[in-house]
């Protein structure tokens, strides 16, 4: 029982979310096409490059044989597809989870992680213990209490039962400031409703574009009264033409440039994209501050915030990796688990390399700082074997540098602006 003094309810910040959207009406949003696209565009770049699982030991070094058998465990359950499940769900609703059972591998010895099933949001109705007053705003039976986050889950018969909080993988949004959200969804709700609005009436405007509005009947000798001819000439002449009598002639108007209608469709739409992707907030039409910045710095911006992510991708993760270590005796002795995300963003490797390695000969940069970034551009391999490099630490790496990009370095040695040397530099190494 930890010795909190404090409490983190806020009555300003009780049930703020709209009340007048359900749960049900929140599901259903999140299988919008527009909704659906954004999460599962989201998704497919949060788990586009692999994430690496590292156990290290007391002496801080990578065991590689216990870092592959405990990749194994994870790889067995299929682990980053119920990850890549739970973070849609993260983004619908605010939480995202799954329940991860356990079991003895009669192999190895090994108490492991043998299955993973899904736990949806909506099942979170409410704590088991009555008295608990959740911070959560819309499923209150995911709960913090005394710095340790709780589930209870409501399944048949309206039984509550409480989850194992170290058996469960669980992930919010960016920016979540309560234990259940909330979620992206939630946020771009009323954008959703303006866009589907538009959408609606992109309908009503095409058949005004067909349908015929006036009718002049010249001559009134017709087969029935003319109220009857207008009728069936008015309703059969919109998409499919019906044949006019030579002496019926019908004005259809024509709005060649009636375009409007989408101009607020894709007005609404944008506004999600700022509520979802920071750089779209900040690279806004017409005064966004990095407007006037260049695409690598918008895009570096971008890659950070899928990144981040990732982070916490990596940081639900570790948890259950050193439960697993925890219950196998590794944990007290030392051992640690880490799940690493490879780097996501676009680079182009080779510039980097030039400049890092003038930057090196000219004593700028450190080994230690030069391993980190040799780490930081590998995506293919596992990290820890660019561990234990074969230098003497503090000494500078030797590499061939070429007289021209040398020369270049010297100029900002007397004060020349660096950037402008760095854009030759790529432009001659690209």
């Amino acid at each position: 029982m930890s010795d909190f003094k404090g409490s983190n309810n806020s009555n300003l910040e009780v049930r703020v979310l709209n009340q007048t959207v359900s749960d049900k009406d929140l599901i259903l949003a999140s299988f919008n096409p527009l909704s659906e696209a954004l999460c599962n565009t989201t998704v497919q770049m949060i788990f586009s490059k692999p994430f690496y699982h590292v156990v290290r030991g007391p002496d801080r070094k990578v065991d590689r044989e216990l870092s592959e058998q405990v990749g194994d465990i994870f790889d067995n359950i299929n682990f980053v597809e119920h990850a890549m499940v739970a973070t849609g769900d993260a983004f619908d609703y605010g939480p995202g989870q799954f329940e991860l059972s356990m079991g003895k591998n009669k192999e190895t010895h090994w108490i492991e992680y043998d299955a993973a099933s899904r736990r949806p949001a909506d099942t979170f109705k409410r704590p088991k213990d009555s008295s608990i007053v959740s911070t959560s705003q819309r499923w209150k039976g995911i709960y913090v209490q005394d710095g340790i986050k709780y589930f209870d889950q409501t399944i048949k018969g309206g039984e509550i039962v409480s989850l194992d909080p170290r058996r469960m993988f669980h992930i919010t949004p960016n920016g979540a400031k309560f234990p259940d959200g909330p979620g992206l969804v939630e946020m771009i709700l009323p954008f959703i409703d303006g866009a589907q609005a538009a959408y609606s009436l992109s309908f009503v405007v095409m058949y005004e574009q067909l349908n015929p509005k006036e009718i002049q009947i010249t001559d009134e000798n017709l087969p029935g009264t003319k109220e009857t001819v207008s009728n069936i000439l008015t309703s059969n002449n919109a998409i499919e033409r019906y044949p006019l009598p030579p002496n019926v002639s019908m004005n259809i108007p024509k709005y060649d440039n009636r375009d409007d209608v989408h101009k607020f469709f894709k007005f609404y739409e944008q506004i999600m994209y700022r509520v979802v992707y920071p750089v779209a907030a900040l690279s806004s039409e017409g005064g966004g501050i990095l407007d006037n910045s260049s695409n690598i710095v918008k895009s570096q911006i971008f890659y950070d915030h899928i990144s981040s992510w990732r982070n916490k991708v990596a940081w639900a993760t570790n948890q259950l990796g050193n439960y697993l270590l925890d219950v196998n005796g590794y944990k007290k002795k030392g051992y640690r688990y880490e799940m690493i995300p490879a780097p996501i963003a676009a680079r182009d490797i080779e510039i980097e390399a030039k400049i890092m390695d003038t930057a090196v000969t000219f004593g700028k940069v450190t080994t230690s700082e030069y391993r980190a970034w040799l780490n930081s551009v590998v995506q293919g391999l596992r990290l820890e074997n660019f561990d234990d490099p074969e230098i003497e630490e503090g000494k500078k790496v030797q590499a061939p540098i070429d007289d021209d990009i040398k020369h270049k370095m010297e100029q900002i040695e007397k004060g020349k602006d660096p950037s402008s040397i760095v854009e030759e530099v790529a432009r001659r190494v690209s």
